[in-house]
């Protein structure tokens, strides 16, 4: 067998097995929420599969042109730039898209994030400035109960500290 040719077969089963693998995650993440929101998911997953033949179609007809050499190259690039352009972007323009009226209220805010409402009441308490210990003993919870739970916002609102929650939590309230 010609070595272009295995070459190009490689490539184009490589490129299958990739993207059936990419999309395949990217529609059923393995456990927990998912990182990607439904709406995006449901583009990028099919978007994964258009590319893969726009990047394949050109080695079907390949037979050492200079031209169409060119071209399957052009292709490759630019179709492993669609999910970092989509990343970066799109998702930018979907959350303006979803929510056209940016009044919200503070429990919308929690239902948008899938906060639970005790998580809710500690997120408030936090941006009332409140120290764990004080949250404890307001809420009737122990210490370890508060800190599981601001865990557990910080991973749903992806923030690291209390200062971005907080920051979050203001940006979603000023545009209100």
């Amino acid at each position: 067998m010609n070595p272009a040719a295995l070459i190009k077969e490689y490539y184009v089963i490589m490129n299958l097995v990739y993207t059936f693998i990419a999309a395949y995650l990217i529609h059923f993440p393995w456990k927990g929420r998912p990182l990607i929101h439904d709406y995006d998911r449901k583009i990028i997953a099919p978007a994964l599969f258009i590319i893969m033949i726009l990047q394949c179609l050109p080695l079907i007809f390949y037979n050492s042109q200079l031209r169409l050499g060119i071209i399957i190259i052009l292709a490759f690039f630019a179709g492993n730039t669609f999910l970092p352009i989509y990343l970066n972007y799109g998702t930018l323009f979907s959350d303006y898209a979803s929510d056209p009226e940016k009044n919200i209220s503070f429990e919308d805010f929690c239902k948008k994030l899938e906060v639970s409402p005790r998580e809710s009441d500690i997120v408030r308490e936090i941006c009332n400035g409140l120290s764990n210990k004080e949250i404890s003993e307001m809420l009737f919870i122990s210490l370890q109960t508060v800190k599981d739970h601001t865990h557990r916002i910080y991973i749903k609102t992806n923030v690291k500290s209390r200062v971005q929650l907080i920051n979050l939590v203001k940006e979603e309230m000023a545009s209100r």
